[in-house]
């Protein structure tokens, strides 16, 4: 979508910048070609939204604001209406081979929809704003197999001897994506809080019957290296419930004897389930970030994690070792929120 975007800013501008009306030299004031009309006008813009929905994470990023604008500086104070016309999804979807649907109306969080553009001014002070409501129970009214579209437009310019622009008066499209995914592309640990070094109380446990104690040391200098045929699980109980954005796995290896590098523990495919019991379990997701070459370090979440117990699921997958479920590990803990 970003094409039109462009296109849409570059016919303003060509628009603005003729021979013969106007001159681009001055930033702040200009008139529209061929009229000396107060007009209010739109460039038009695409913003792409990716909104969280599983039964454990709901959260939204959608935040959405445009200004009013002028061609002119406003002889008197202009009020300037937005809307949202479902009407042109169709024509949008018909134009770019889409199937973007209408995002239902009780979602929709709209601030400011009508606007002011004071005497002497070209632009509002505020901004049209378009949020949507976050809580879980609303979220889930959006179908993670469909993609939404909300078309906003200039509906109505009044005061100052004003119009809206016929020439360039484009829709603004918010696009928003839906993801059960509460695992994060990418490993920045940033936001996801602080890292617990106290593991007093936590245990772990293998499928395999493996002594995997070592990941709870403390000492990533201290690892095991477990190769199975078959995929196996590692559980960790914590002991208590804790609050946190991310998991951490590593070990130091030494090669050549005197080298040494810290590598990730997760590899490529592995599941993350967490239970606040033991018994029943939610699966979050696959690890995005590991590949058949290298394991990653880090797993962040999309949101904050509450839970006692984590089970990572070790797949059999096509490695450098060959195809094995590998799991290496001198370290776990996590960021605690």
């Amino acid at each position: 979508m970003k094409n039109f975007k462009n296109i849409y800013l570059l016919a303003g501008a060509l628009a603005l910048c003729s021979v013969g009306f106007v001159s681009c030299d001055d930033d702040d004031e200009y008139d529209f070609p061929g009229t000396d009309r107060t007009l209010v006008y739109a460039k038009g813009s695409t913003a792409n939204y990716s909104v969280l929905v599983s039964p454990i994470l709901t959260s939204s990023g959608v935040d959405f604001s445009t200004y009013a604008t002028v061609n002119k500086r406003a002889a008197g104070d202009i009020r300037v209406t937005y809307v949202i016309d479902n009407s042109l999804i169709d024509t949008y979807n018909d134009e770019n081979g889409t199937d973007y649907i209408a995002v239902p109306d009780e979602l929709i969080l709209i601030e400011n929809p009508t606007l002011v553009i004071p005497k002497g001014e070209m632009q509002s002070a505020e901004a049209f704003n378009i949020k949507l409501n976050d809580t879980p129970e609303k979220l889930a009214l959006l179908d993670k197999d469909s993609r939404y579209l909300i078309p906003v437009r200039l509906d109505e310019a009044n005061g100052g001897g004003s119009d809206i622009s016929t020439s360039l008066n484009r829709p603004s499209y918010i696009t928003i994506e839906v993801s059960n995914n509460v695992i994060a592309t990418g490993e920045d640990t940033s936001n996801a809080g602080t890292e617990v070094t106290d593991f007093t109380g936590w245990t772990a446990t293998c499928s395999t019957g493996d002594d995997v104690s070592a990941m709870l040391d403390g000492n990533k200098n201290n690892y095991f290296q477990i190769s199975s045929d078959s995929p196996f699980d590692v559980t960790v109980d914590m002991g208590k419930e804790y609050k946190f954005g991310a998991i951490k796995g590593m070990l130091y290896e030494i090669y050549w004897g005197n080298y040494g590098f810290d590598n990730g523990s997760f590899p490529q495919g592995m599941t993350i389930s967490v239970s606040t019991d033991g018994t029943n379990w939610l699966e979050l997701g696959e690890n995005p970030n590991g590949d058949s070459w290298s394991a990653a370090t880090n797993i962040v979440f999309a949101g904050t994690i509450t839970a006692r117990y984590i089970k990572l699921g070790i797949p059999v997958v096509s490695s450098y070792y060959g195809t094995s479920a590998e799991f290496n590990c001198g370290l776990f803990t996590i960021f605690e929120k």
